[in-house]
């Protein structure tokens, strides 16, 4: 998944690192750890730069991408997915610092670009009482237990009564992007409104499949 023609600075030794990509990745005892203990040099993408570069960041991409996207990461989470159609448990979030954001962070791209790559993540999430539900009737004939990871139980008359696991997780999207928004410019995002509408009726194989290859693109 990652190009291995690009920089991939975690592979190598600190030796082979350009001299400004290990400085910049050395961290004060001081920086580190602040008085909640949270560790500000490392986060879910590897080091965090105290000088962030080009290098830098290359290599934090790839680290995710190493990290995160592995097959066998992937693997792992497909592997577990019948469990939570049982007995659902929403994964915990690592805890955030979002009083260590700012816009200092913003690195090689326009920071008001980048501000509005945040806004709009925030409009896309926004309505993910609606995405859930058009899963549910997607899937609810042809895949029961899916359609209640993704859209949670119904009464008989189809209306909701608890969310389903997909929704729990997801609903904090939204309000992540608008915290990181705050905090990068001091302001509330203005979000327009995403209206997505339910289909009239329960779906057939074909639709089906269309909504699954169009929730894989989506992500």
């Amino acid at each position: 998944m990652t190009d291995r023609h690009s920089i991939d600075f975690l592979a190598k030794s600190p030796a082979d690192r350009p001299p400004e990509s290990q400085s910049a990745l050395v961290c004060s005892a001081s920086e580190r750890y602040g008085t909640d203990g949270i560790d500000r040099c490392f986060d879910l993408a590897g080091c965090c730069a105290t000088q962030p570069s080009y290098f830098t960041t290359r290599s934090r991409i790839n680290f995710a991408l190493e990290r995160w996207l592995s097959p066998a990461e992937l693997s792992d989470r497909l592997a577990e997915l019948p469990a939570h159609f049982t007995s659902p448990q929403p994964r915990r979030w690592q805890r955030v610092d979002w009083n260590a954001i700012g816009p200092e962070q913003i690195v090689g791209v326009d920071p008001e670009f980048f501000l509005h790559i945040v806004r709009a993540s925030a409009e896309v999430e926004a309505p993910i009482r609606a995405y859930s539900q058009i899963s549910w009737h997607q899937l609810a004939r042809l895949h029961p237990e899916m359609a209640r990871y993704m859209g949670g139980t119904h009464d008989s008359s189809g209306r909701l009564i608890e969310p389903g696991l997909w929704e729990k997780e997801e609903r904090q999207h939204a309000p992540a992007f608008k915290r990181i928004y705050r905090q990068l410019c001091g302001r509330d995002p203005h979000l327009v409104p995403n209206t997505i509408l339910l289909p009239p009726t329960f779906a057939t194989v074909d639709a089906s499949y269309c909504h699954a290859i169009s929730r894989i693109a989506t992500e």
